[in-house]
């Protein structure tokens, strides 16, 4: 009786002992939700490394895919609550913050605008300036591709207006056909269609717009969701931030995470891709105010934004990794 009564205190620690470790392993291993939403493209090229390389679970999260036919379509879901962080340009925080709506670009994924602008490989057409009374493409009136080609155009003395047809053509194979077929003289074009067609032959590059910085796609989310998420929003940042330095040590993790993301892809043409992409990704997720600042100067172009909200209240880097 009294050698029970010894063992009770001992045995009642061991097994409260016993219970905190399998209590400290489930936190451990618990993870957290956060739906992400992105454009079906290859353009967050550094968010689909964290999600398919094991970034993003290394840090206990699980990310939710949700792919949309166009940014607005996203930023219409973060806004409403149906998910969580888009992948997105920049001007659509700028938008919804000239709105009054607490949105702020946490990261930048892609510094450069993504188009190109496209001839027949047979096209006598060699410059911009060849250029007037001539049809161009874009993919619709008002998108990033239509802001950006106006801007450029009236960088190099063309009025958009008068000098030009902007004509809405569609994008992929539809941009494609209109060029190859004579619809338009010249479209823009972005990733992987520019691959694929230069892969055959059928187009070429007229004019490059990738040579200024642009925040073409940053992680965009509401600033309510930061306030009460600040755990999550920390971890999935770190998260990214790693799957980019990680891409500097090892450039072949992008074309893994590319393949994984769209299987049912050419390899060769996410290559081609990835060799496109991999000179335009920001250093440390940093979003410069030079390529917030050209982004306002397009939508400026089109009459968008009749006033421009300051780098610092748009942009919150305070999430990144210190360095």
């Amino acid at each position: 009786m009294n050698n029970a009564r010894g063992l009770k205190g001992p045995l009642a620690l061991l097994v409260g002992l016993l219970a905190f470790q399998l209590l400290a392993g489930a936190v451990a291993a618990q993870t957290d939700t956060i739906r992400v939403g992105n454009v079906c493209s290859v353009s967050p090229l550094v968010y689909y490394v964290a999600r398919e390389e094991g970034f993003l679970e290394k840090h206990g999260i699980d990310a939710e895919k949700h792919c949309f036919s166009g940014g607005s379509a996203g930023i219409t879901a973060l806004m409403a609550g149906g998910i969580d962080a888009m992948t997105a340009t920049y001007e659509h925080v700028q938008k919804l913050r000239a709105q009054g709506q607490d949105v702020r670009a946490v990261a930048g994924l892609f510094d450069r605008i993504g188009y190109w602008l496209m001839v027949r490989q047979d096209s006598p057409l060699q410059s911009l300036e060849d250029l007037k009374g001539k049809r161009i493409g874009i993919t619709s009136a008002g998108s990033l591709s239509d802001m950006t080609l106006r801007y450029f155009l009236l960088q190099n003395g063309i009025d958009p207006v008068r000098d030009v047809t902007i004509i809405a053509a569609g994008s992929g194979a539809t941009m494609l056909a209109a060029i190859e077929h004579g619809r338009v003289d010249a479209g823009m074009v972005n990733q992987p269609t520019k691959a694929e067609a230069e892969a055959d032959g059928r187009v070429r590059v007229l004019f490059d717009p990738n040579t200024q910085e642009y925040a073409g796609i940053v992680m965009v989310m509401r600033g309510d969701f930061i306030e009460k998420n600040p755990d999550l929003v920390r971890r999935f940042i770190a998260a990214i931030y790693e799957a980019r330095q990680a891409i500097d040590a090892d450039p072949e993790i992008a074309f893994s995470a590319l393949v994984k993301t769209f299987p049912e892809s050419d390899p060769e043409i996410l290559r081609a891709v990835v060799n496109d992409y991999l000179p335009f990704l920001p250093q440390g997720l940093y979003i410069s105010e030079e390529s917030a600042a050209n982004v306002i100067a397009s939508l400026q172009v089109i009459g968008a934004l009749p006033e421009p909200v300051p780098y610092e209240e748009a942009v919150d880097l305070s999430w990144l990794p210190a360095e």
